[in-house]
């Protein structure tokens, strides 16, 4: 299985986030829960601001892209967890997009 997810400008105030799942065969269960976070430079940490999930069934690819608002002159980033597979517990893996300052 393979995970990616992305983040980039889209407009003031706006970014663009993506992500999508991939898995090697046809499974039962795809899902990709998805975490916009902003990060905080008085604690030096990441604090999540926005999240949904998306689940899709006997398939083998999921993705989903957004545009969402957000505050001028911060960073961001998205993380997801991408799960796949026929029985509970799925397979997981994670990934981390770049960080994004908006302007």
């Amino acid at each position: 299985m393979e995970g990616i997810c992305k983040i980039s400008g889209a407009g003031p105030g706006r970014v663009y986030v993506y992500g999508m799942t991939i898995a090697d065969r046809k499974v039962d269960f795809l899902s990709i829960i998805a975490y916009v976070e902003q990060y905080d430079e008085e604690t030096g940490r990441w604090n999540s601001v926005n999240a949904w999930r998306r689940d899709t069934y006997e398939t083998e690819y999921l993705d989903w892209r957004k545009i969402l608002s957000i505050e001028r002159g911060k960073s961001y980033r998205i993380h997801c967890e991408h799960l796949a597979g026929d029985d509970y517990p799925y397979e997981s893996v994670f990934s981390v997009s770049e960080t994004f300052l908006a302007k």
